[in-house]
């Protein structure tokens, strides 16, 4: 992997009709909810780094308080795995985490009333050991903007893409926590990162607002995290949202 810098734009909203925000997103180990971030990270032979969205769910404040457990401790784990993991050995550590870090969010749901079936999605790219690589758990997406062109790179855990139905799109098969006794993980390597890639997370509270022919339009134009945010809260905002651009740039001396 080339010396590479990533130049990362992110926003969460609450959008119109919620009342609170339980989407979040993890920059390194900046936390960020109801907020907008713009910051750069080196990513340089054997240095880490992780860029997570997570968008929660579950009655009262449960979403909130999921999406924030589980990013928090996503980060304590992804700072603390070893150097030299080979591409199996983090995908072990991966599926150890979220054995643990499910059974923790289902654990203290099941402790309070008010938390009962909270659960969130998780959708991450990471640098590690000279790789790039995309994880996933639920419906929040990655897509990779290149050359103008935008692919959807992870595969959305969700009812719809058994059933074909527009309807089903909601109904998640696999998340963390959400009572759901056996979460698993998608993690893949990026095997072609290149320089002026773009990496989207976000929550499908912009997928579901904006079709994809809008969202690179408003990309290829010069558009922020905020402007996305922005236009599907325009075109109703009916769930949280939340975005972050990962631009991939030439690490200068």
């Amino acid at each position: 992997m080339k010396k590479m810098e990533m130049v990362i734009e992110a926003t969460s909203v609450v959008g119109r009709v919620r009342e609170n925000n339980e989407d979040m997103i993890l920059a390194g180990h900046e936390t960020l909810r109801n907020d907008t971030l713009r910051k750069s990270a080196s990513v340089e032979g054997k240095e880490r780094y992780i860029i997570a969205l997570a968008d929660g769910m579950g009655g009262h404040n449960g979403g909130e308080v999921a999406s924030e457990m589980m990013l928090r401790d996503l980060d304590t784990f992804f700072y603390d795995i070893p150097d030299d993991l080979d591409e199996d050995g983090l995908i072990d550590r991966f599926f150890t985490w979220m054995a643990s870090v499910n059974r923790s969010i289902n654990g203290k749901g099941s402790e309070h009333f008010n938390l009962k079936g909270m659960g969130t999605t998780l959708v991450a790219f990471l640098a590690y050991n000279e790789k790039c690589y995309w994880v996933n758990c639920g419906d929040s997406r990655l897509y990779r903007i290149r050359r103008g062109k935008m692919e959807q790179m992870t595969r959305d855990h969700s009812l719809d893409m058994l059933t074909g139905l527009r309807s089903d799109s909601n109904v998640l098969l696999n998340c963390i926590g959400g009572c759901c006794p056996d979460s698993y993980v998608d993690l893949v390597n990026i095997p072609d990162v290149e320089i002026d890639d773009i990496y989207l997370l976000c929550s499908d509270g912009l997928t579901d607002m904006m079709l994809d022919s809008e969202i690179v339009d408003l990309i290829n134009k010069g558009g922020t995290a905020d402007d996305l945010a922005r236009a599907a809260n325009e075109l109703g905002g009916y769930d949280n949202i939340s975005a972050c651009l990962v631009t991939i740039t030439e690490k200068t001396e």
